[in-house]
């Protein structure tokens, strides 16, 4: 679902309101991550903000260059969370592609408060 606001409470209102379910099989769990970003990007106004929420890696990183040429061409801000499930290994090479597409929230103070502190 695309919506577009500058209301930063509804943002986090939606994004609190977000339920998180573990996939619990054994076929392959992994996303198409990329795929959707781009079209998000695609669809997106210019200087858009993206905010993509997943619990596991992705199967498709070979979108990662036109992922980035796209989001340079309309400025747009992408940044992705793993959700408190996340089902991918520290070495899964879509964590490293995650990181080049995005903005990385270590660095960033998002809404005033800088969330690379957590208070717990």
């Amino acid at each position: 679902m695309c919506r577009k606001t500058i209301n930063t409470y509804f943002v986090l209102q939606e994004i609190v309101s977000l339920v998180f379910e573990s996939y619990d099989g054994g076929r392959d769990s992994k996303e198409r991550l990329m795929q959707g970003l781009l079209g998000a990007i695609e669809n997106a106004p210019d200087k858009s903000l993206v905010v993509v929420f997943t619990d596991n890696g992705s199967k498709d990183l070979g979108l990662k260059t036109e992922v980035l040429r796209r989001k340079q061409e309309k400025n747009v801000t992408v940044y992705i969370v793993l959700t408190p499930i996340f089902e991918g290994f520290p070495n899964d090479p879509s964590l490293r592609v995650y990181d080049q597409v995005c903005k990385n929230f270590r660095d960033e103070n998002i809404l005033g408060r800088n969330i690379s502190r957590s208070p717990y």
